[in-house]
Order: C-alpha cells, then sequence, then structure tokens
C-alpha cells in the first residue's frame, strides 16, 4: 500500500519568510512544477537513518523498543504527535514512552510513512498500522488501513480470527465491527459462536471476546456458547464441564436474562455461588430496584450498531426538487423497539438548507415533536448515497406507535428514490425488525412509500430490550 503523494493547494498562501523577498504583485512568477515536490520527497526519504539528524527519542510497545528519528517529518503527519513531543522533547536519556496500544509493528510503519517511504503494510500487520495511526491520529493511513482490512476480510477468512484476536487486544471497536460483519456475511454471530473454532479458542480470548459490548447477540446465545465452550475443552483438558465453566461464567451477563430463563437454564448447572445466585435473583424479579450484580454486568449489548435500513430496493434514479414550501413526509411504525440515530435524505450538487422533524403521533392534535435536526449541507455531487441528518440524543421508537417525518429542504436538484417497499423487515445478528411505512395524510408531499426523498433510517438495538 503506496503512501499518498503530497498536493500542493492551487490557491494556498505561500508562507513570508524572513529575509526573502516576496515577488512584486505584477511581476509573473515560474510555475511551481511537479518535479519540485519529487525532488523534495527524495531528499525527505534519504534522511531516514540519519543519526545526526535525529532529536527526538521513543520507547515503543511492552519490551520498550527505542526509536529515534527527527521530529519535522512526525509534526507533518500528524497533529497528536507534535503535542506528544511538545509536551516531553524525548531525549535518549529520557524518551518518549508511547502507549501500549502503539506497537512496534505500527509505530516503524508510521515512521516509514513520515518519511515518504512506503509503510509496508500487508495482512499481518494491518490491525498494528492502523490501531497505532488511530491513536496517534495519522488520519489518512488509518482510514487506507481500514479500506485494505476490510479488503483482507472480503478475500480470504483465514485473518478473521488473527483479526478479531489482536482488535480485541488493543480495544479497537472500529475493527472489531469489520470482523463481525465479515462473520455476519459468512453464516452469522450465532454460528460462530457455536462453531469448533470458536470452541477450540483458549480462555483467554474467550472472555475478552465476552465482556466486549460491541458482541451483537443475547444473553441467551452468550450462555449456551459457554456451555458449548466448556463442553469442548473439558473433553480436549480431560476434566469436568463446571470447572472449564468457572474460566468465562463471570462475563455473562445474566441481568439481561429472563427469570425463567435464568432459573431453567442457570441455576441448575450449579456454577454459581449462593451470593451470586442471591444477587441476581433479587435484580431479576425487581429490575427496578437496580439492585447490585456485580461481578455482572447489567449494560446491555449492541446487537444494531448504526444500521441503515433503506425503503427503496434499487439505486436512485431521475430528478426530484427542493423547493420553496415543499415538505417530503413520510410515516412509519416498527414492531420492535430500537433506537432512531438519524434520518437520510437525497441532495444535490451545491448548497442544500434543511431542517427535519420527527413527530410521535399522526395527526395535528396528537402528535409530538420528538427530534429536530437543522443543517446545511455542501456536497460536491448529485449522490445517489443519502445524507445522513444525525439527531443530538438518540430517538427511542415505540412498538406499533406512528412517527411522522418532515424534512424542509432547499437547495438544486437531487436524485430520487425509485419502486419503494410499504414493509421492510430488517434482519441482522439473529433479530429481525420490521418497518412499515405510509404516506403522511395531514400535509402535502410528493415523497410517499412508492417514490422521493427520505431514503433511510439509522437505527441501533441494544441486547435484552428487543423484546
Amino acid at each position: 500500500m503506496k503512501a499518498p503523494r503530497p498536493k500542493q493547494p492551487e490557491s494556498s498562501p505561500e508562507p513570508a519568510l524572513e529575509g526573502i523577498p516576496e515577488a512584486a504583485a505584477n511581476e509573473p512568477k515560474m510555475p511551481y512544477h511537479e518535479k519540485f515536490h519529487m525532488y523534495r520527497l527524495m531528499g525527505l526519504k534519504n534522511t531516514i537513518g540519519m543519526p545526526e539528524l535525529d532529536d527526538v527519542t521513543f520507547t515503543v510497545g511492552k519490551k520498550k523498543k527505542e526509536y529515534n528519528a527527527n521530529r519535522l517529518p512526525l509534526v507533518s503527519i500528524s497533529k497528536k504527535l507534535g503535542e506528544i513531543i511538545a509536551n516531553q522533547p524525548g531525549t535518549k536519556g529520557d524518551p518518549i514512552e508511547l502507549d501500549e496500544g502503539v506497537a512496534t509493528k505500527g509505530f516503524a510503519a508510521i515512521l516509514k510513512f513520515a518519511y515518504g517511504h512506503d509503510p509496508e503494510v500487508t495482512p499481518e500487520n494491518v490491525v498494528h498500522v492502523s490501531h497505532a495511526a488511530q491513536v496517534l491520529e495519522v488520519t489518512v493511513l488509518e482510514e487506507k488501513c481500514m479500506e485494505y482490512v476490510k479488503t483482507v476480510l472480503a478475500q480470504d477468512e483465514k485473518y478473521l480470527m488473527k483479526y478479531l484476536e489482536k482488535a480485541t487486544e488493543f480495544q479497537n471497536h472500529a475493527i472489531i465491527k469489520l470482523c463481525f460483519t465479515s462473520l455476519q456475511e459468512r453464516g452469522g454471530i450465532p454460528q460462530f459462536l457455536a462453531s469448533p473454532a470458536f470452541c477450540a479458542l483458549p480462555s483467554e480470548l474467550v472472555n475478552m471476546i465476552l465482556k466486549l459490548d460491541a458482541l451483537p447477540v443475547e444473553e441467551t446465545v452468550v450462555w449456551e456458547t459457554c456451555i458449548k465452550w466448556a463442553g469442548y475443552q473439558a473433553i480436549q483438558q480431560k476434566t469436568n464441564l463446571n470447572e472449564e465453566l468457572k474460566k468465562v461464567y463471570h462475563n455473562v451477563r445474566f441481568p439481561l436474562c429472563e427469570p425463567g430463563f435464568f432459573s431453567s437454564k442457570v441455576v441448575p448447572t450449579g456454577i454459581l455461588t449462593q451470593e451470586e445466585m442471591l444477587k441476581l435473583f433479587t435484580f431479576l424479579t425487581y429490575k427496578a430496584g437496580n439492585a447490585p450484580t456485580d461481578p455482572f454486568l447489567k449494560a446491555p449489548r449492541i446487537l444494531w450498531d448504526e444500521t441503515e435500513v433503506c425503503r427503496f430496493p434499487k439505486a436512485a434514479g431521475g430528478e426530484w426538487f427542493h423547493l420553496d414550501d415543499s415538505l417530503d413526509c413520510i410515516c412509519f411504525t416498527v414492531d420492535k423497539p430500537c433506537e432512531l440515530l438519524g434520518i437520510g435524505c437525497y441532495v444535490g450538487e451545491g448548497t442544500t438548507k434543511t431542517l427535519l422533524k420527527l413527530h410521535e403521533g399522526n395527526n395535528d392534535d396528537s402528535r409530538t415533536q420528538v427530534a429536530k435536526v437543522k443543517k446545511t449541507i455542501k456536497a460536491n455531487e448529485k449522490s445517489a448515497t443519502p445524507y445522513k441528518l444525525e439527531f443530538g440524543t438518540p430517538v427511542n421508537l415505540k412498538p406499533r406507535q406512528i412517527y411522522e417525518i418532515e424534512l424542509d429542504s432547499v437547495g438544486p436538484v437531487s436524485l430520487r428514490g425509485n419502486q419503494g417497499n410499504k414493509d421492510i423487515t430488517h434482519e441482522l445478528n439473529g433479530l429481525a425488525i420490521t418497518f412499515t411505512f405510509s404516506k403522511l395524510k395531514s400535509q402535502s408531499s410528493e415523497t410517499n412509500t412508492k417514490k422521493g426523498n427520505l431514503p433511510s433510517l439509522y437505527v441501533r438495538v441494544f441486547s435484552g430490550k428487543s423484546a
């Protein structure tokens, strides 16, 4: 993966340097040639490894490996690195100790990138490099690494478990999410948790995965996974089920289970202590009391994380006008509780002013405004990808409650959605939710269930709340 070549902005002002006269305003200047960039880049590349230029020292990783460098290339790729160096000069006797999340494989690639060299990102080191770039805010490198992770996962599943393990160790939720998405495309998370590959994992890694809020399954599945894993391990280790189960059961979130499941499926195993059973029964029989349940977490897991539900099955086409005094409106209901994070809309090339309102209820007398977004959107193209109007606070959607969306947008012509569906059933991670759309009757709107704007809802669902 090659480092992008810097491009000189055409209209950027040149810095005034003391002692160097500026050209007269009306005097023609020689054009800045592309060869100048290449010449300067080659000069920068040649300075790597020149000890007489090194003026900052880092120690990286658990073994505190030492790296010497010149601060100028580092500061040029990351404001964060500039702040780190400014706060601690990093001399050889007193080096800058980078966070343990920055591994040597990652930092070595960042050094090469800073000096204009190919960072040499491969399937073996991409997670290390991506995470180091995230921590040190080398944004362009992180973005390209994430794209590369997607490519590798799509082409070869042998890296999936390696990436999931390393990303879990780093607590890099972006890469964890990519791994779970890849697992979903390969048959689903529950199937993976029940697979021989998962059962063969060591308890340390199993615990790291079970601790994740981003593990997108209900707690009944987590418990069944632990039972199956412990059974497999008991055979391999020539022990008994409960001896293996003790290694992982504290990371099951029993407070998210229903009392009936807990009493019929968990208690009979005899794995819980008397104190743990008392705490959990106290909480499960009266959740409003919020009794302590430690060491078992109450926090729900994220089953759907910012998931787009699109009501148009085909790509946008044709034209849609955004004029004064013209509203785009649609109604919808859901059959299970979820959080609405935002709503998508189509915009044209240029500037579009939008005012989005979400109401609970379906007529002027009973409806209540529950969210509002005002946004000026500047787009470089008339795109078929919706622009997300994101709420400041997520809206909790109630099953079978009617919600009305009103969008007042003024701007250039956009594309439009076509052949929309009235009922959309979206299924992910073992959970299916049906979204039912209908035309708003109390407002004049060209947008309806078949055509127009408002193509997408962005939703999130937590475990223990999907019934």
